[in-house]
């Protein structure tokens, strides 16, 4: 719906992926790399994916049956592309900003911490479909 909404997810994105750079020591180039794959894979491209998809499920077989004297309704594609604007920000503050300051612990070699990150990972992306699928029922 704000095309300010994804310029600024990007910019949070380009952010967090600099500091991961810079505090697990990659070169320039591989920042670059890092940056680049973090907003336009990350974000973008498997939010053009999931929104299209959705779109086409929700046309497809999630509309009621209108009436003749009602106005066919449909949803709009870049309705379902804020739709995943809107769930994959708590995503990103789960996997980018929380996991960043977890990273001492998660990175240690214990069945804790591999626990701890699948359950992070897991309620996250719970947590997206979840905010994906009221996104839908509005």
């Amino acid at each position: 719906d704000d095309p300010a909404f994804v310029v600024i997810c990007s910019l949070f994105m380009a952010v967090s992926a600099s500091a991961y750079c810079i505090s697990f020591g990659a070169s320039f180039g591989r920042s670059i790399y890092n940056i680049l794959a973090a907003v336009a894979i990350d974000f973008i491209l498997l939010g053009v994916g999931t929104s299209t998809l959705c779109w086409y499920l929700a046309n497809t077989y999630l509309r009621a049956q209108s009436h003749s004297h009602t106005v066919e309704q449909k949803v709009e594609w870049l309705y379902a592309f804020d739709v995943h604007c809107n769930s994959y920000f708590p995503v990103f503050l789960m996997l980018y900003v929380l996991q960043y300051f977890l990273s001492p612990l998660l990175l240690s070699r214990t069945f804790i911490s591999s626990l701890l990150a699948n359950i992070l990972y897991g309620f996250a992306l719970s947590y997206y479909h979840y905010m994906n699928f009221l996104g839908y029922s509005a």
